[in-house]
């Protein structure tokens, strides 16, 4: 199974290869905002923010709260484990918003 990083640097990579597409890694910090997730994008104009974890693995609670609030404030923010997950993201990122996606449901 490969590791985390390599999940996430192998999605990083296929993010910034698609058109209207712009993405980071968000490296947390002792001065940074704990809990963020691992990708901060902007893929045609909607902010998208991807959650990398290894198969078994769950967010932290803190994680669970970040995602919560960028779908209150009208982004996306899911749990990705591989580039189809990424890509199913941008997918949903692009569908009109469900009151339960606000709320964290």
């Amino acid at each position: 199974m490969p590791k985390e990083s390599v999940i996430q640097a192998d999605i990083l990579d296929w993010l910034n290869r698609q058109r209207e597409t712009w993405a980071v890694p968000y490296l947390g910090s002792m001065y940074t905002t704990a809990g963020v997730p691992d990708i901060l994008c902007c893929h045609e104009g909607i902010f998208v923010a991807l959650e990398v974890k290894i198969e078994g693995e769950v967010p932290r609670p803190l994680q669970m709260v970040r995602m919560a609030e960028i779908r209150g404030a009208g982004g996306w923010a899911g749990v990705v484990r591989s580039i189809e997950d990424a890509k199913e993201a941008l997918v949903e990122a692009r569908m009109p918003p469900t009151p339960a996606q606000y709320t964290g449901g």
